[in-house]
């Protein structure tokens, strides 16, 4: 956040990327009521995430597709022996949510991005 644009006349503002998501905020120290862009709403910036990796073994069928409808699945590999190691982007309120799936296992959750596996191979 960037305080002082009062001194160089600027109107204030909000800058976003490419993606929509927001680079900067421009208000003055002491901005009248209701007149700064940067509100303290957390509602208007995006919620922060984190990539992770899941391995699930071939009977978390169910969980794979809840996984597909409520979160953002970035990649998915199946292995020889038939798990799935799926990347996916969650917030905090998305990991909230896997862990009260009846299916899931904290230890599906894998410690390292890269942890070492079996051979996997893209599913297409």
């Amino acid at each position: 956040m960037f305080n002082k644009i009062d001194l160089t006349g600027e109107s204030p503002r909000i800058e976003l990327d490419d993606q929509g998501r927001v680079r900067g905020c421009f208000s003055p120290p002491e901005p009248a009521p209701g007149s700064s862009c940067c509100s303290s709403d957390r509602e208007s910036f995006p919620p922060r995430t984190d990539r992770a990796e899941l391995l699930l073994p071939p009977h978390a069928g169910r969980l794979r597709a809840a996984l597909y409808e409520h979160l953002h699945v970035v990649s998915e590999q199946v292995g020889e022996d038939g798990r799935w190691r799926l990347t996916i982007e969650l917030s905090d309120a998305d990991l909230a949510w896997l862990q009260h799936q009846a299916d899931f296992d904290a230890a599906m959750l894998l410690p390292e991005p890269h942890a070492s596996l079996p051979a996997l191979v893209p599913n297409h």
